[in-house]
């Protein structure tokens, strides 16, 4: 509203730069505007309109962009894993005691499988790294560490991290 008092009339030597005073009455000047990109030369000019700069879409979510390592080996069934059901919720059950697993295969793979948003996929993968990496022993898991930086960065590089 305070736009609207700046519209009152006016004598004809008071009337701010950007209104036209007809009648020693100021009235918006009707002259068409023009738009131009921000810190260039145009936009420094009378009558220009700065255009917003564009989205950067840093919050959009990115999809996966082919699928995970991790994807193709549980849809062949490659996993010595399966879904146990109980009453404090769902857990894996490994069909192969953790300390036997090949660690130099399969913790890369589900360090790659936390990419993945579906059900029951993300679970595997979250509860797979925990596991392994809450039963392996040091001398396991440490020559691995090389491997898991690459799948570890992807998803740091998705959006949204929960």
């Amino acid at each position: 509203m305070a736009e609207l008092s700046s519209l009152a009339p006016t004598r004809v030597g008071q009337a701010p730069s950007s209104l036209a005073v007809r009648g020693g009455v100021a009235i918006k000047s009707m002259q068409p505007t023009r738009s131009a990109e921000g810190f260039s030369v145009k936009s420094v000019m009378k009558n220009t309109e700065v255009e917003p700069p564009p989205e950067c879409g840093a919050f959009k979510t990115r999809p996966l962009e082919a699928p995970t390592g991790f994807r193709k080996f549980y849809e062949r069934g490659d996993f010595p894993i399966a879904l146990r059901h109980d009453s404090k919720g769902s857990k894996i059950a490994w069909k192969i005691e953790i300390r036997q697993i090949d660690f130099h295969h399969y913790l890369p793979l589900f360090f790659d499988g936390l990419r993945e948003t579906e059900h029951p996929l993300e679970f595997f993968a979250r509860q797979g790294v925990h596991d392994m990496l809450e039963q392996g022993t040091r001398d396991q898991i440490l020559p691995v560490i090389p491997q898991i930086i690459i799948p570890v960065k992807g998803r740091f590089n998705m959006q949204p991290v929960q």
